[in-house]
């Protein structure tokens, strides 16, 4: 009878380690930061007001950074901060400071309203500077310098981020 009941205290001991284990293991692989890399894009909320995060599967480069600013938002409720038909052309680091050229569409489509360019600009700045290494953005049109968007936010000088327009996730 002690026997057994030794067996049993032992077999309970067996299945309970082994569950612990195998749910540590589970754990690791879900919350490994090499499994599931994500990084911030942020789109305007329907209103235009703020900034808000969507969080992407991925590395982060510049890239699909840029790529998913394009695409546009894929969570309901979000706006995408560039105009209809704008898609980045180039870009090149230097130092801390990332410039990006866009094609003609980012102004000869925007909505215009000092709001809506707030939101597009810093819409692209944001999501790029999350980016450790990128500091600042300057904004080109067709690789070249422009004076504003829309007429109300200089872009001859190159653009820190600005969490102000920062809103909370939908998710």
């Amino acid at each position: 009878m002690n026997n057994r009941r030794f067996i049993s205290i032992l077999l309970l001991l067996l299945v309970i380690f082994a569950s612990i284990r195998i749910g540590t293991e589970k754990l690791i692989d879900i919350f490994s930061p090499s499994r599931n890399e994500y990084f911030i894009v942020y789109f305007a909320s329907v209103d235009a007001t703020r900034l808000v995060p969507e969080y992407r599967s991925g590395k982060g480069t510049i890239e699909e950074r840029l790529l998913a600013l394009q695409n546009g938002p894929q969570t309901a409720g979000l706006v995408n901060v560039l105009s209809k038909g704008a898609r980045p052309l180039a870009y090149e680091v230097r130092g801390d400071t990332l410039f990006v050229s866009f094609s003609k569409e980012l102004v000869l489509n925007h909505p215009g309203g000092s709001a809506g360019e707030l939101i597009t600009i810093y819409g692209i700045v944001n999501t790029l500077t999350e980016i450790p290494e990128i500091k600042r953005v300057q904004i080109l049109v067709e690789g070249r310098f422009i004076e504003t968007l829309a007429g109300h936010v200089s872009l001859l000088q190159p653009l820190e981020r600005d969490p102000t327009l920062l809103g909370s996730s939908l998710i």
